[in-house]
């Protein structure tokens, strides 16, 4: 059965009767986050302690793992968890006995891994058995990153602008632990001085991997082509997936045509880029501006076309998406 990720939350206590939980796609964090959820949730649904495994492939080849864990008794009566990260569920799936899973009173499993093609094993196995649950955590909007930066700092009783609120919420939205740890290294520097300006923002986050996208994305854009194979592969290298490029890049081209109706409003391009949302970062507003003169309309709506169906077949036929990725954003 489906659940949706922003549903699972609100409905955890009447999910507690599955026995058996896939979480995957992209945002780990998010993943990680629904699961410690749902075992805080067994932890205090009952005076009865959770005894949680974790576990990895290499584990589970060397040994019984599951059957020793899910069939034995518990001397102190505990519930027991069993937490398994795959990079392909699909193998170990298809060696389990799940009626026997689903009937199990005595254990929970729980597997996390990464993107399923909607033809994997796993999926369609968990999507269509209404006993087996399966979540999927993609990118937060960022409206919910946002949220996640102003509580997570006002706990501490924390404040930054809003612009570096944005630009965090737009920027580390498709993982959430990644934004988890550019908010400690945020919070690290608001204890020691008090408050924090733009130039020490971009010192402190400046090597994250959502700026190695960025570059990425202003380096297509620009026509610098020297260094594309380089960001790309650091990209790659960075687990951001052909898609999520392909995205930042068509909504970079979105956000040059919203510039430039904004300039042909004011006449003036100071005014449009600082009316143009999400926010253009100070860094970047020379090259940006750049950007907004030297591409006319008619190449960027014909360009934005592409990439859209460049998206289309992605989705369509995964196994050719280095292919695609590589075919378009090279070819500008």
């Amino acid at each position: 059965m489906i659940v949706n990720s922003n549903q699972f939350p609100l409905n955890i206590k009447k999910l507690e009767s599955f026995n058996c939980y896939v979480f995957y796609g992209p945002n780990q964090g998010k993943s990680d986050e629904l699961i410690n959820q749902y075992i805080k949730m067994l932890s205090n649904s009952s005076s009865i302690p959770v005894d949680q495994i974790n576990c990895n492939i290499e584990n589970i080849k060397n040994s019984n793992l599951i059957e020793d864990y899910m069939y034995s008794d518990d001397i102190f009566g505990k519930k027991k968890v069993l937490i398994i990260s795959l990079s392909n569920p699909d193998k170990l799936l298809k060696t389990l006995n799940i009626e026997k899973i689903i009937n199990s009173k005595g254990c929970k499993i729980i597997i996390k891994t990464e993107e399923l093609k909607k033809s994997s094993f796993t999926r369609k196995l968990f999507e269509k058995d209404s006993n087996l649950c399966i979540v999927a955590s993609y990118e937060d909007s960022v409206q919910d990153s946002r949220k996640i930066i102003s509580e997570n700092l006002a706990q501490e009783h924390l404040h930054i602008d809003n612009s570096l609120i944005n630009y965090l919420a737009i920027n580390f939205k498709h993982n959430r632990n990644l934004l988890y740890q550019e908010l400690e290294k945020i919070k690290l520097f608001l204890f020691s001085k008090g408050k924090i300006n733009e130039k020490e923002f971009v010192s402190i986050v400046s090597e994250s991997i959502n700026f190695e996208l960025e570059k990425l994305v202003y380096a297509i854009v620009s026509g610098k082509i020297k260094i594309l194979d380089k960001l790309f592969n650091q990209v790659s290298k960075n687990g951001i997936p052909n898609l999520s490029i392909i995205s930042a890049v068509s909504k970079h081209f979105h956000k040059i045509l919203l510039t430039k109706s904004y300039f042909n409003e004011f006449n003036s391009y100071e005014k449009a880029i600082k009316s143009t949302y999400p926010p253009i970062f100070f860094k970047n507003e020379r090259e940006y501006l750049e950007q907004v003169k030297n591409w006319p309309l008619k190449r960027i709506d014909q360009i934005v076309k592409k990439l859209l169906l460049a998206e289309i077949k992605i989705k369509s036929n995964p196994s050719q998406s280095d292919v695609l990725t590589n075919y378009i954003l090279f070819s500008f």
